[in-house]
């Protein structure tokens, strides 16, 4: 039973690995999420043995949407549902914990969805988080409607898939991203044309209204000019989409009550509101004739006044995007180009290389986009986006800067790449007073216009070139300060909206290094899925724990781009022992050989993971206490983390990966080493199942011997002599009888023969059970007797010249014997061939017959129990016998000194 339940985990394990493969695979091709949903449901259904999935999205107004389910056609949440995340659930439980959740009782539970659980006989179910770029994006349930609870490793099997989810969702929102910016940058530049060509203001209001509207995905825009002394507005241009109502150009409404057009007059600066329910004043009644619910606008500032508003509004449920305000504000300053422009014709020209200059810009950011969107590698995009800068900004050197762990900066390109000043490749420390460090430590832009009293390297080196003034903007990804764009001048300060021309820039090579690192994870994951799938492998055919250990080793490390990677077991002596490593420099190797013991002492994460028996951690080893440390040290380890590995409850050892460079590994890599550590396990647990299974057969096999030796000395040494006293008392009764009685003597004489033929079948039934050559002799003896006895002719060559342990002797013995009764019995075989070799470790047997083939196991053949035999004693047995050909046997039996 064990070793078939075990069979049922393995092939489990494996269709758990086909199955994220596959999505993986999926995913990377950037298959639609809706599309992607439905797959991941189903097959999460498939292998995890959840009857009901459901994929749903939380969203903004306290419900949540259910984006597909397995099966599709399902009456409790049909796909494109909206519910309500009010009262107890599983998505409520796991958008509020941020945790994985289950309940298995919905009797007392309140809410929507537990009153439609219960209506349909739910009585287990998992939520599991799908967390998107940090964010809550939704939650995977999976639940059941039988009286089992569903399974305690449900939420931590139905994560793996997630992890794939979160992926395909974060790349899909970034391509969905850079095609609205690519489509609002070729909308800006659209206007910015009209505005250079000195378009008449009413068609460039009119044309800003449009592109509002479509670029940024709302049901109407306006542009409202301010009365001079403040008191009402007068729309200038309305749009609004086909078939709603939109406001009239020159209608004019007055500013009392709330609004945004109120709000932006105040405070100077973008507003929103997200309801005008219950609003009083003549722009909130107008609003509500119109239908939008959240309206955003941004002001049109002309010569440092606020000239107008710009603004947007949507019909829908959901307020509008938290961006929203930034990409009005692009719209709005084109329209204040645009009335500025046209003020006095004084300032005509001026304007027209402003604008130029703009739409110079815009083109710039379009060809960026252009190529974020093909999927250009940073590498390559970095060096476009500093030229592209360089020319548009009008400076003489343009740098894009990464930021290291170890509080350095690497310059990643240049414009111009190559010159007295490009630095391309350099590492910085960012010590002293410099735009780099500014901006690190500020994470917004920064200046220096004066380097003369700055000290730290990287001063020092601007003293040195002859820059005068520097500007840096900070390059943020999902969150995290990722490095910096700086550009530079050897004369006079730059210009004041330097920094807010160069942010545009940052915007997309953020998005691209974004995609860059999703598909990069994407396909760390693929590979790491592959790399379980193989180790999974070895587990499945059941390949000694060392190999498996090796390849679990060189996996961990190869997968998880670790410089080094091992497995060790826990002593009861308080040890840790190496089983496996692996490392990218193999000299590295021989610092730590595999087999040595080390005590588990001190603060190490060793000894941390002992206590716990959970994954931990270490980012510094330089203060770390134990001998486990000093060895982490002298392979020159710098930060590493160990996950337990549990076998049967308990814990066993552990798996860990560890890193030369400075600053903490990732952190999702305990998860990722933890999937390793399963399949260590799962090795081990199978080696121990074998081992009992070798050993219990093995105990079997000695007590049929043991058995066989006390019946076959009970009839030598019982009715064997019996039958022979028998026989002699019957010939001295025979010569006894008087020659008149001729027919007694006769009848005695018979009953002579008959016991004498009883007496020899005995013997041949105790040699049967257990030849006394093979004690006497040995199995050379014993061979040689039974192709005496063979009923059809045996070529025998021998080559044994010691005494073998004893059950290696009395199995080959049986394997000779049952081949040769096969032949003679069953094969209709002319004539036997049977070879014995003995090495120091090894037997071997080939016995061939030239029958009529077709033996198989199962068959009544007797090689089942041959098979048995041999296993039982650590060998193995290979049959050939294909019909007409003969049969073949070749067996090794391992032997091992008593």
């Amino acid at each position: 039973m064990a070793a078939g339940s075990q069979s049922f985990d393995d092939q489990s394990a494996n269709e758990e690995l086909r199955a994220l493969r596959h999505i993986a695979t999926l995913a990377a091709e950037g298959v639609v999420p809706a599309d992607l949903f439905a797959v991941v449901a189903e097959e999460a259904a498939r292998v995890v043995g959840v009857p009901f999935v459901a994929v749903v999205r939380y969203e903004l107004d306290n419900t949540l949407t259910v984006c597909a389910t397995f099966p599709k056609e399902l009456k409790l949440l049909p796909a494109g549902t909206r519910l309500s995340l009010d009262g107890t659930t599983p998505s409520s439980l796991a958008r509020d914990s941020h945790a994985a959740v289950r309940i298995d009782d919905y009797s007392q539970l309140d809410g929507e969805i537990a009153a439609a659980a219960r209506g349909v006989g739910v009585r287990s179910t998992v939520g599991v988080p799908i967390v998107v770029a940090g964010r809550q994006w939704g939650a995977m349930s999976g639940w059941t409607t039988a009286r089992e609870p569903l399974p305690g490793d449900t939420a931590a099997r139905l994560a793996r898939f997630n992890e794939l989810l979160a992926t395909a969702i974060a790349n899909a929102e970034s391509r969905e991203a850079l095609g609205r910016l690519a489509d609002e940058q070729a909308a800006l530049r659209r206007i910015a044309t009209l505005v250079a060509r000195s378009t008449p203001p009413s068609e460039v209001f009119a044309a800003v209204a449009e592109e509002m509207a479509r670029c940024l995905g709302t049901t109407d825009a306006e542009v409202f000019r301010y009365d001079p002394d403040g008191g009402a507005v007068v729309v200038v241009a309305a749009y609004s989409a086909p078939g709603l109502r939109r406001m009239t150009v020159d209608e004019r409404l007055t500013l009392e009550g709330d609004s945004v057009s109120a709000r932006v007059l105040r405070t100077g600066r973008p507003a929103r509101m997200d309801s005008y329910e219950n609003v009083d004043g003549t722009i909130a009644a107008r609003t509500r004739e119109m239908g939008p619910r959240s309206r955003v606008g941004a002001p049109i500032v002309v010569d440092e006044k606020v000239w107008g508003v710009a603004l947007v509004g949507t019909s829908g449920p959901d307020p509008l995007p938290s961006d929203i305000e930034a990409r009005i504000a692009e719209f709005a300053d084109l329209l204040a180009t645009a009335i500025a422009d046209t003020a006095t014709r004084s300032q005509l020209h001026a304007s027209q290389d402003e604008l130029r200059m703009l739409a110079e810009q815009q083109a710039a950011l379009r060809r960026v986009a252009t190529l974020v969107a093909r999927g250009t590698s940073p590498v390559d995009l970095f060096a476009v986006v500093a030229e592209e800068v360089a020319r548009v900004v009008d400076v003489p050197l343009a740098i894009v800067v990464r930021y290291d762990a170890d509080d350095t900066a690497t310059d990643c390109a240049s414009f111009p790449p190559a010159s007295e000043v490009s630095t391309v490749g350099m590492r910085w420390s960012l010590g002293g007073t410099n735009v780099r460090s500014l901006v690190r430590d500020s994470s917004a832009p920064a200046r220096i216009d004066d380097y003369s009293q700055l000290d730290g390297e990287l001063a020092d080196h601007a003293r040195r070139v002859g820059y005068n003034s520097s500007v840096g903007v900070p390059i943020v990804v999902a969150g995290r300060l990722w490095g910096a764009m700086i550009v530079s001048t050897f004369s006079g300060p730059l210009p004041e909206d330097t920094a807010e021309r160069l942010a545009r820039f940052t915007e997309l090579l953020a998005t691209a290094i974004a995609n860059a690192e999703s598909r990069e994870a994407l396909g760390r994951l693929a590979e790491q899925q592959a790399g379980l799938r193989r180790v999974a492998t070895l587990v499945a055919r059941g390949v000694e724990p060392a190999e498996v250990f090796e390849a679990v080793a060189d996996e961990m490390r190869r997968c998880m781009d670790a410089m080094t990677a091992g497995l060790w077991r826990f002593e009861t002596s308080g040890e840790l022992t190496l089983l496996a490593g692996a490392a990218a420099d193999p000299a590295l190797l021989a610092k730590w050989p595999v087999g040595t013991r080390t005590p588990v002492g001190g603060n190490t994460l060793a000894s941390t993971v002992q206590r716990t028996g959970r994954p931990a951690r270490m980012d510094d080893y330089e203060n770390v206490t134990g001998a486990v440390a000093e060895r982490v040290r002298n392979v020159g380890v710098r930060a590493a983390v160990g996950v337990p590995i549990i076998v049967d409850g308990s814990l066993w050892g552990l798996a860990a990966v560890g890193s030369i460079t400075p600053g903490p590994l990732p952190p999702d890599t305990e998860v990722r080493t933890a999937d390793f550590a399963d399949l260590v396990a799962t090795s081990i647990a199978n080696a121990a199942t074998r081992d009992e299974l070798l050993a219990s057969r093995a105990r079997i096999v000695a007590a049929a011997d043991d058995a066989r030796r006390r019946i076959e000395r009970d009839l030598h040494d019982g009715a064997q002599q019996r039958l022979v006293a028998l026989g002699l008392e019957l010939r001295a009764a025979e010569a006894d009888v008087p020659a008149e009685l001729e027919p007694l003597k006769e009848r005695i004489a018979g009953m002579v023969t008959t016991v004498a033929g009883v007496s020899a079948e005995v013997q041949e039934i105790s040699r049967g059970l257990h030849p006394a050559v093979l004690s006497r002799g040995g199995l050379a003896p014993a061979l040689k007797t039974l192709a005496r006895r063979c009923a059809v002719p045996v070529d025998l060559e021998i080559h044994v010249d010691q005494r073998l342990p004893d059950p290696v002797e009395v199995g080959a013995y049986y394997v000779v014997a049952e081949a040769l009764t096969n032949a003679a019995k069953h094969a209709r075989a002319s004539g036997v061939e049977v070879c014995a070799q003995a090495t120091d470790t090894l037997l071997r047997l080939v016995i061939r017959d030239d029958g009529i083939g077709g033996a198989a196991r199962g068959k009544g053949s007797g090689l089942t129990g041959l098979v048995d035999r041999v296993e039982a004693l650590g060998g193995k047995i290979t049959i050939q016998s294909q019909p007409g050909s003969g049969t073949s046997l070749l067996v090794n039996i391992p032997i091992e000194s008593d």
